[in-house]
């Protein structure tokens, strides 16, 4: 029998006896938004290479229409671009920063747009979708690993009514790579597109499949589409309108707006060849959080990090942690009028290690906000 040292057996000891901590977390409203500068903040922040983070707001501005913004480390918020309707309207999904320096992203409405954007705030329409090719794009553009940009959108005209997956070089070169059928067999609505490390993209849709509550689907470049899940409702979940995650341990995670055992969603975690799916969480409207719009993010904790749009101390959304075990915590309840309420962006994590989100509504000019949550110093629980 192997023998520990007395050293070994003391740290041992100690850490059993040793009292639980956990870290004291702190929530920092960063800005309100005033309706000048937009309002409904859906499509999620990101950190530039300049350290600033840049936003879009789906609604508001002088056209009520969205708008583009930075907000600078001391919360100084800058509006780059007011969309006039002209060149497009109800930007969606985070944006995206090239090697370029230039930020991409889309707008869903009439029917849609691909812009590229410079860190000044001049911007150029690089596509207009004709709704053939699509229509509601929404979902965030993706960088391929072959140095394109990839997206999806939700719905489209004609053949394409259950959406398209599309490609396009960072020129505007634009090409409809898929367009999913009628009929829902793969579903319809794409919630975006991500590539995993074996080259493939991968997706959800929030209706059609077998039962009409959404898909979990592989897309291939050859033009090879795979149903990887059927949602069913009350057992899995239902209604997926965040896109997937790729977490460190090669699986995809995701989350569904509704179903599950309470009917407030899922979080879920599903194999690349779609064989191993497992539900982690059922989210509980009364008890914990529900309806999460934006999708799951990976902390350098390694345990994943979301909002959703209800539940809480004041059903008025939360921010949550969960472990790859399915570990779950309401990190924290929003309440509307000093910190906003009914997030329904993905979050980002700063360079600070600082998490990064947005509310709808609600804040001091009720027009949602920009709000961080950090760590400080361990306390006992």
């Amino acid at each position: 029998m192997p023998r520990f040292s007395f050293s070994i057996w003391l740290l041992v000891a100690s850490l059993a006896i040793a009292p639980v901590t956990a870290l004291a977390q702190t929530l920092q409203t960063l800005h309100g938004f005033t309706p000048n500068e937009g309002a409904t903040q859906i499509g999620g922040l990101i950190q530039a290479a300049d350290g600033n983070l840049y936003g879009t707001l789906s609604e508001g501005g002088e056209f009520h229409v969205g708008s583009i913004f930075k907000m600078g480390r001391g919360g100084t918020v800058t509006v780059l671009h007011t969309f006039t309707g002209a060149d497009g309207a109800g930007p969606g999904g985070q944006l995206l920063q090239l090697s370029d320096g230039n930020f991409y992203g889309v707008t869903g409405a009439n029917p849609g747009t691909i812009f590229r954007i410079t860190p000044d705030g001049l911007l150029t329409t690089l596509h207009t979708f004709s709704g053939l090719d699509g229509d509601v794009a929404t979902a965030p553009l993706i960088s391929g690993t072959d140095g394109n940009l990839y997206g999806a959108t939700a719905f489209g005209e004609g053949d394409a009514e259950c959406g398209t997956i599309f490609k396009m070089t960072p020129d505007g070169a634009f090409t409809t790579l898929y367009t999913l059928p009628r009929g829902g067999v793969h579903g319809c609505g794409n919630a975006g597109l991500i590539q995993a490390n074996d080259g493939n993209f991968y997706a959800t849709t929030y209706t059609g499949g077998q039962s009409g509550r959404g898909t979990v689907y592989r897309f291939t470049l050859d033009g090879k589409v795979t149903t990887l899940h059927r949602f069913a409702g009350p057992t899995d979940g239902g209604r997926p309108l965040a896109g997937l995650l790729q977490a460190t341990d090669g699986n995809l995670y995701g989350t569904t707006l509704n179903g599950g055992k309470f009917g407030s969603g899922t979080a879920f975690k599903i194999s690349l060849d779609g064989k191993h799916y497992s539900i982690l969480h059922h989210f509980n409207r009364d008890r914990d959080a529900a309806q999460p719009v934006g999708a799951l993010i990976q902390g350098r904790d390694g345990n994943f990090y979301g909002s959703s749009s209800l539940g809480g101390a004041n059903d008025l959304g939360t921010v949550y942690e969960m472990s790859r075990t399915g570990t779950f915590k309401v990190l924290v309840s929003f309440d509307e009028t000093a910190n906003g309420a009914l997030p329904e962006s993905t979050l980002v994590q700063g360079s600070d290690r600082k998490f990064y989100g947005t509310t709808t509504i609600g804040g001091e000019k009720n027009g949602g906000t920009v709000f961080s949550l950090s760590f400080g110093a361990p306390t006992p629980r």
